[in-house]
């Protein structure tokens, strides 16, 4: 297995503490140690697993794309260079194109929990999806999902058509064909590059949800915020792991890694349900003027679905080369729909329960010992 030299380690934002017996591995996200999706699924995740494992296997957590970047994680990954990252499956649709064939389903989809869920399932349940993952040299052990996206923009925009040629970051492709339907120009960049993207007017919007407002510190450089629902970000993982280091586990760290995990899981999306009012609140008050999606908007964003969904099929198929799209489009919704069943009646603020319900409709049925290993 390979390790990074000490200088590299040295170079960590962060170091757990470790004991005399303790492997040293490496986790990875191109995110801020601020942004939820690195505070809890990779610094507090790994609290918790050197906790568990008695210091058996403890991370240093590198953020920030301090060691690898938001396009070279997978394959870094893969190579066993860091054990276990933040993997954005938009950025390699060619590398996971089954994955990436569900891309727009949350311009659908609109619940942030049910799809959470339901695309974890999807991957760790349906075979050639979750051995794409596994061909890059990757174990998926959970998905995730943002609060919806907004559009952040550096200076006035009031009305659909004043987005016109302006330069938008847009993750994934759906975001980049409803940029171009609405005359902008999509930009392909990781978030972790926002600020200074709008800072230096090298942006002149973003996509992103509404609590990197706070955790990005994008109210500094975002004056108008529309509040137009423009899907959510689910189509990736903060918890993909090395093949080669899931293999070299015991048996029973890999059940001590699932069960953390499936709670991180949950941990996670309370966090981004409890911290969006508050987010909104804090840049309202900070001067961020929000601008309500009425009218136009939302009659350009129909527009959109009804030109673009029945066709973003075609382009799976001719682009990435996926047989068939519809059918993982078709067994994701269907993941939804169960979801949203079974989530119709649970408090979803409470972290047991959520948990509870997670273990006995997924994990419960993984068996760890042949699991991401054959």
């Amino acid at each position: 297995m390979r390790r990074l030299s000490l200088l590299a380690c040295a170079t960590a934002l962060l170091a757990l503490p470790v004991s005399a017996q303790a492997e040293d591995y490496q986790a990875v996200t191109f995110l801020p140690p601020s942004n939820l999706l690195t505070s809890g699924p990779l610094i507090e995740w790994s609290k918790d697993v050197a906790a568990a494992t008695d210091g058996r296997i403890a991370f240093n957590v590198h953020s920030g794309g301090a060691l690898l970047g938001a396009n070279t994680i997978l394959t870094g990954l893969g190579d066993d260079v860091a054990q276990v990252g933040f993997v954005a499956a938009s950025y390699y649709p060619k590398d996971l194109p089954k994955t990436n064939a569900v891309d727009d389903l949350s311009f659908i989809h609109t619940q942030s929990l049910p799809l959470a869920f339901a695309f974890t399932e999807f991957v760790m349940t349906t075979p050639e999806v979750r051995e794409e993952w596994e061909d890059n040299g990757l174990v998926f052990i959970a998905g995730m999902n943002t609060p919806p996206y907004q559009l952040f923009c550096r200076s006035a925009v009031e009305t659909a058509g004043d987005v016109k040629g302006k330069k938008i970051r847009t993750p994934g492709a759906v975001l980049a064909r409803w940029a171009q339907f609405m005359g902008a120009v999509p930009v392909n960049a990781p978030l972790s590059e926002a600020y200074t993207g709008l800072e230096r007017g090298v942006l002149d919007c973003v996509v992103a949800d509404n609590t990197t407002l706070v955790s990005t510190r994008l109210m500094e450089v975002a004056s108008h915020v529309v509040e137009l629902d423009l899907g959510s970000y689910f189509l990736g993982s903060p918890w993909s792991l090395s093949r080669d280091f899931w293999t070299g586990l015991s048996v029973e760290d890999r059940q001590v890694l699932l069960d953390l995990t499936a709670r991180a899981l949950v941990k996670l999306q309370i966090a981004y349900a409890k911290n969006l009012e508050s987010a909104v609140g804090e840049a309202k008050a900070a001067g961020v003027t929000f601008v309500p999606s009425e009218g136009e908007w939302e009659a350009a964003k129909q527009a959109f679905i009804d030109a673009d969904m029945g066709g973003s099929t075609e382009l799976v198929k001719s682009q990435l080369g996926v047989e068939n799209p519809e059918l993982y489009r078709e067994r994701l919704g269907s993941l939804v729909a169960k979801w949203k069943d079974l989530l119709r009646n649970v408090d979803t603020l409470d972290e047991d329960a959520l948990h509870a319900l997670l273990r006995s409709e997924i994990y419960d049925a993984i068996d760890v010992r042949t699991y991401g290993v054959e």
